[in-house]
């Protein structure tokens, strides 16, 4: 049976927020009034004096650095986050998140690491397999994952963006790849994040995917305080589900029309792992 897994598009990846009319690059854009008048300081002019067309310098406010570091409680303790990111042009307002955190995480038979881009040939190839498109979230017109973009500018724009990141699963005994892990959909407020797969045909049926998905869900718990690890999976797809399961995730319930794949639009199940399903 496949072991891999659904994603939906969702125009929503990252947070914005408005820019304050008043605040541009960090500074603001408006001059405090001056001394003793509440408003803007008038040189006062003689009679019969020249006038110069030179205005008098106003002060000019401090700049104001926005705060970019949170703090996360954790047990006694705080740790810091890595600062977060302000994109001025980001559409829709001012893009406020964390650079994903890159990571490579050892299983007993497995690396997770970050795609290369000699993998780029293995990926179109996993991709390409019939019953792996059969759950991907693209209708047949869009046609094969192309392995160089999703292991160079689409792994680096998701990471940089805060939203995800890109994995290689690697058998450790031949380091061959043996499958593609993705996280996405992540909400920093919310310290949660998405995480989907799809496994090569030839390495289904061991336990790899369970075992990948497990290893890099613990990474982002327990190591990058992330309080939610979700996967979302077609109705039907029941090798994804199982490896939902022996990652020890719990099902939650269905969203409704929430996904689609090559067929077309389908009911989603949602599955979550938590702290409290690590105690």
């Amino acid at each position: 049976m496949a072991q891999f897994e659904t994603e939906m598009s969702d125009s929503r990846e990252g947070i914005t927020v408005p820019a304050a009319p008043n605040q541009i690059g960090g500074e603001l854009a408006d001059t405090p009034p001056g001394p003793g008048t509440g408003g803007p300081h008038v040189p006062k002019i003689q009679p019969h004096a020249p006038v110069s067309s030179a205005r008098t310098p106003q002060p000019h406010a401090p700049s104001v650095q926005p705060h970019t570091s949170g703090v996360h409680a954790h047990g006694s303790g705080a740790r810091q986050h890595a600062p977060a990111q302000r994109f001025k042009n980001f559409p829709g307002g001012v893009f406020v998140g964390e650079r994903f955190p890159e990571l490579t995480v050892s299983t007993p038979r497995l690396h997770v690491r970050p795609h290369l881009a000699a993998d780029a040939d293995r990926v179109t190839e996993i991709f390409g397999d019939r019953l792996t498109q059969r759950w991907l979230p693209l209708s047949a017109e869009y046609g094969p994952i192309d392995g160089t973009a999703w292991c160079g500018d689409m792994a680096a724009e998701r990471r940089g963006l805060g939203q995800g990141d890109h994995y290689a699963i690697v058998r450790r005994e031949d380091d061959r790849v043996v499958g593609c892990l993705w996280t996405k959909r992540t909400d920093w407020p919310a310290r949660s994040t998405e995480v989907a797969f799809a496994v090569a045909a030839e390495a289904r049926g061991f336990g790899f995917a369970a075992e990948a998905v497990d290893g890099l869900a613990i990474e982002l718990m327990m190591v990058h305080d992330f309080a939610r690890i979700e996967m979302r999976i077609a109705p039907g797809n029941t090798a994804s589900r199982r490896v939902a399961e022996k990652a020890g995730f719990h099902y939650e319930g269905l969203l409704r029309n929430a996904g689609f794949v090559h067929s077309g639009r389908v009911d989603l199940e949602v599955w979550s792992l938590v702290g409290a399903d690590m105690r």
